[in-house]
């Protein structure tokens, strides 16, 4: 049986330096899937807010195609495709500007919890002409 040796500048890996090497690897994706879950929670709250946003401003549509006589201070809980629940409430104040002029500031507030409370507020002024 015939022995064969390699030369002293062989080229390849050893096994510890491909253990080292899968190990750092390793801490690396460890560290990518920690980010990932932050990245998802993000998106999950971008996600509410842009449907809260939605929501206050379908109110304020709302507000401002009713007649002026009619508007009045209310509230009502809406659960969004996302399955959250959104208490949306809305304030009708006098407003004095512009002067001589029925107006009222309207304030609509769209609230929620979702691991902590949120809320988007929009306000406007509508006019009657």
């Amino acid at each position: 049986m015939m022995r064969t040796f390699l030369p002293v500048g062989s080229r390849g890996f050893t096994l510890l330096e491909v253990v080292i090497a899968m190990v750092i690897l390793a801490i690396a994706l460890l560290g990518l899937a920690g980010l990932q879950v932050v990245a998802l929670r993000g998106n999950s709250l971008a996600s509410q807010i842009t449907e809260a946003t939605t929501l206050a401003q379908d109110q304020l549509e709302q507000l401002i195609a009713t007649p002026f006589t009619n508007l009045s201070t209310g509230g009502n809980n809406v659960t969004g495709v996302t399955g959250v629940r959104y208490n949306v409430q809305w304030i009708i104040n006098p407003s004095p500007i512009p002067p001589g002029v029925n107006s009222a500031e309207v304030t609509v507030t769209v609230a929620w919890t979702h691991h902590t409370n949120h809320s988007v507020t929009i306000n406007s002024v509508i006019s009657q002409f």
